[in-house]
């Protein structure tokens, strides 16, 4: 009669142990099929994306007295006066309109200069001021018109003059 009792008790024991085993297999697969989830396969990158022809900076107000993103040195300011700058994609425009005593008073030489920091994560490489332009110079008087740049290689978050 102990015997017997071992048998049946085994014979329900494995029983128990094979529904435990199903159930929670099943429980597990029901999980994995029905839960919201997100598997990536390779490797992500949190390195923004940057559209366009040309990066994104951010201008450096150099003027804090006027609220200007320029400083002006040279021989003489008060023969331009300042009309507004503005800033557009990639190119920065100041415009001036010549004073009356600046044809009387010969040669003035004047230097502006702008400056931005890199806001990207990547590196601006082999920097270079492409085209200089003057609009509206009825009388021709501008002569030698120049730029330069302080470096040709800006890291993020650093900062460049032109």
């Amino acid at each position: 009669m102990k015997e017997e009792w071992i048998k049946r008790n085994r014979k329900i024991l494995l029983i128990i142990n094979i529904v435990l085993v199903a159930y929670i297999f099943t429980l597990s697969i029901g999980y994995a099929l029905l839960s919201d989830s997100l598997t990536v396969n390779g490797v992500a990158t949190t390195v923004g994306v940057y559209e366009g022809a040309t990066l994104p900076i951010d201008l450096v107000v150099l003027d804090t007295k006027n609220n200007r993103y320029y400083l002006q040195t040279g021989d003489s300011k008060k023969h331009l006066d300042f009309k507004r700058e503005t800033w557009q994609g990639d190119s920065y425009t100041v415009y001036y309109r010549k004073a009356f005593g600046m044809v009387a008073s010969g040669k003035v030489t004047q230097t502006f200069t702008i400056a931005f920091t890199n806001p990207t994560a990547l590196d601006f490489t082999n920097g270079k001021i492409t085209t200089w332009e003057v609009q509206d110079d009825i009388s021709s008087s501008l002569e030698n018109l120049s730029g330069s740049i302080s470096t040709t290689n800006v890291k993020p978050g650093e900062r460049c003059e032109v």
